[in-house]
């Protein structure tokens, strides 16, 4: 009786092997982004303490197929007399961690939990704000890695604002570091 060399198990372990080739082939296919679009990169969630029980909590993930980020901040003040403002950056950087794109920044503020008195003191104050932004896919492109900076505001919202635009494009023109980039911000708040 003459038996077909592809019958049996041979047959099947050809048949498995094209199958684990085809998808091996598919993952990898799906992992790796568009053309023209960033991959998706999560951040580390980011927390703050500064002091006097003001606290801020940011999380954030860019989807390179939207060409957008999307984040939720938390700040809590338990701090009896003093509210404050806090603001946060995504920041995109390359493999050798320089900054190579920024988000809006997103600047939250909280008021002051109140004094207690006779014994009972209010709650905590907490804020809790979904925010999302579209970066364009070109300013992304390189980026490695999504880092949040978060940071105290002392000065006017407008003022703030302008020095802070004029930090990230003097770090994205100069190719910064994320970490230089963030001392310039910690220096003057």
């Amino acid at each position: 009786m003459h038996t077909h060399a592809l019958n049996g198990p041979t047959l099947r372990r050809r048949i498995l092997t094209a199958l684990l080739g085809l998808v091996a082939a598919l993952g990898l296919s799906l992992a790796t982004a568009p053309a023209g679009h960033a991959a998706d990169l999560t951040a580390q969630p980011t927390e703050n303490d500064f002091g006097c029980g003001m606290r801020m909590i940011s999380t954030a993930t860019y989807f390179g197929g939207d060409s957008r980020i999307v984040g939720h901040t938390e700040v809590r003040n338990n701090c009896q007399l003093k509210g404050f403002r806090a603001a946060v950056v995504p920041v995109f950087v390359d493999a050798q961690d320089r900054m190579v794109a920024y988000a809006d920044r997103k600047l939250y503020g909280i008021d002051a939990r109140g004094p207690c008195l006779f014994g009972w003191c209010p709650a905590t104050q907490v804020r809790g704000e979904n925010w999302e932004d579209q970066i364009a896919p070109t300013r992304v492109a390189t980026a490695t890695r999504l880092v949040l900076q978060q940071f105290l505001v002392h000065n006017s919202l407008l003022e703030s604002l302008q020095q802070f635009r004029a930090w990230a494009e003097e770090a994205v023109r100069t190719a910064k570091t994320a970490m230089q980039f963030f001392d310039s911000i910690a220096e003057t708040g």
